[in-house]
């Protein structure tokens, strides 16, 4: 079951990942800079995927556990190795789901308050992905502050053009 819970948390997060970058009028800068935050996250999790495919895919080790004994890896070594993934994807799915509707500073004060939560690898990761997510607003400000010039083409700046 926590297994299953693991690869649906991971299917879901790759299609809004998917959703938000591949969509053809792309709704919000700072949605595509999360989803790629979103997507770096998910390294981690592919790395210790890789781990475990070699150890059970390498030959020498199937003929060191038929004459030694007991397999390397079990179904309890498996959750073990799974747990902080786990944990992980549900972090990033929650924050993919609640940031849908969010554009602009709505969305990078949401990602600021999730990194300050009381669990040390929420806060690393929420702060990894509010800098990533932050970048161009922080691009928007500084054209606009030194330059007078305003690069919002999504609407998602704090201070519009005025038309007349």
């Amino acid at each position: 079951q926590r297994v299953l819970e693991l690869a649906n948390l991971h299917m879901r997060l790759c299609s809004a990942i998917v959703a938000v970058l591949e969509a053809e009028p792309s709704k919000s800068l700072l949605q595509q800079a999360l989803s790629e935050a979103l997507r770096d996250q998910l390294r981690d999790y592919y790395k210790v995927l890789a781990m475990l495919m070699a150890k059970t895919s390498d030959p020498t080790d199937t003929l060191a556990e038929q004459t030694s004994g007991p397999p390397e890896l079990t179904l309890r070594r498996l959750w073990t190795w799974l747990r902080a993934p786990l944990e992980q994807m549900r972090l990033l799915g929650t924050l993919s789901e609640a940031c849908v509707p969010l554009r602009g500073g709505a969305l990078a004060s949401f990602v600021h308050g999730c990194s300050r939560v009381g669990d040390a690898l929420a806060q690393d990761t929420c702060t990894s992905i509010l800098r990533r997510v932050v970048a161009p607003l922080l691009a928007m400000m500084r054209a606009w502050m030194t330059e007078g010039e305003l690069q919002d083409p999504y609407g998602e700046f704090f201070v519009c053009a005025d038309a007349s």
